[in-house]
């Protein structure tokens, strides 16, 4: 949506592949990451397939305008950036709902007071266990049984 021209480019290298298999953090997400917050994104998560997903946040002053009914502590959130590699699941049925609920444990940790780096790790645990399962609900954990699976050592993609 940002750019059709790096879209057709990156269509191209993927060449009817996965295009989320050839994106690399520095020359391609970074760059549209930084377009997206220019833009007015304050917290951004760029979801990259199996990969994982990218997230960055706004400055201190910038997370500060993020309403306090958030919750969120302006200085474990301000200028955070990094790479999530994706948890692996015990098996993969469908992707029906990944993104959605990898988002919606993103949201719901914030809104419980997690720090960004735990919200990213929790959206990605989260997305990995709705593809277990074929329908979009099924396969959704609650926050506690995710933490509990990580802690015990779940696997991540390699990159």
């Amino acid at each position: 949506m940002l750019d059709r021209e790096r879209y057709e480019e990156w269509m191209r290298r993927a060449d009817g592949g996965d295009v989320t298999e050839i994106l690399r953090v520095e020359e391609d997400i970074r760059p549209l990451a930084r377009e997206a917050m220019e833009l007015g994104a304050k917290i951004l998560l760029i979801k990259c397939g199996v990969s994982g997903m990218y997230y960055c946040t706004g400055t201190g002053e910038v997370i500060d305008r993020i309403p306090k009914s958030a919750g969120l502590n302006v200085t474990e959130w301000s200028s955070q950036e990094g790479f999530q590699k994706s948890y692996v699941p015990e098996r993969v049925r469908s992707g029906t709902g990944a993104g959605d609920s990898s988002i919606a444990a993103f949201l719901f940790a914030c809104l419980k007071g997690y720090p960004v780096r735990e919200c990213v790790s929790l959206a990605a645990a989260e997305g990995a266990s709705c593809v277990e399962e074929f329908d979009a609900l099924s396969g959704v954990r609650t926050l506690e049984e995710l933490e509990e699976k990580i802690r015990k050592g779940w696997r991540q993609r390699e990159q």
